[in-house]
């Protein structure tokens, strides 16, 4: 779901999940190689790049709850400076809540605040954060994009509130 790349010397802890499949893909590290790939960063940035193509990058709790984790991970890491949210899928960095998720929950479960609080300490993080928009960044994936210090965003980028055309007061960190 979402994957931190090289975040610095020591890099994040690797959180795995045994029951992850396609869509549910873990939290992971990478370090830079010497040969070098697409997604090597310099020392202290820590990449988070969320990995479900499949739902258009969908927040589903365990992707807000891997996100919060990694947001803590890097809080306290001396050795990571910034933070860089990106999408590894084409044409959309994040399509806003898992509706289909969202459904099957309850409405104690859906009155949680997990997301909105995940959303706000980015939004607190004491690093600069920035959003890499590629394509979609719709509700709660623009919510997020708006907790970041620094937002680039690519030609190709559509951002929007679609909660609005239903009536709905969009939640997260609008209001800061």
């Amino acid at each position: 779901m979402l994957r931190a790349v090289n975040a610095g010397a020591r890099g994040l802890d690797k959180t795995a999940d045994a029951s992850s499949d396609r869509v549910e893909a873990s939290l992971e590290r990478q370090r830079s190689s010497s040969g070098g790939t697409a997604e090597e960063q310099a020392p202290g940035i820590a990449v988070f790049a969320f990995n479900r193509s499949e739902v258009k990058n969908a927040l589903s709790r365990k992707l807000v709850n891997q996100l919060a984790a990694g947001i803590q991970q890097v809080r306290h890491d001396p050795d990571v400076r910034t933070v860089i949210l990106k999408s590894n899928a084409p044409g959309v960095f994040c399509a806003g809540a898992d509706l289909k998720e969202r459904k099957e929950m309850t409405d104690r479960e859906n009155s949680r605040q997990g997301a909105r609080k995940t959303i706000q300490d980015l939004c607190d993080l004491p690093k600069p954060v920035i959003s890499a928009l590629d394509g979609l960044a719709l509700g709660g994936g623009l919510e997020i994009a708006l907790a970041t210090d620094i937002r680039v965003a690519a030609d190709t980028a559509q951002m929007g509130l679609v909660e609005t055309r239903l009536a709905i007061i969009p939640g997260g960190v609008l209001g800061r």
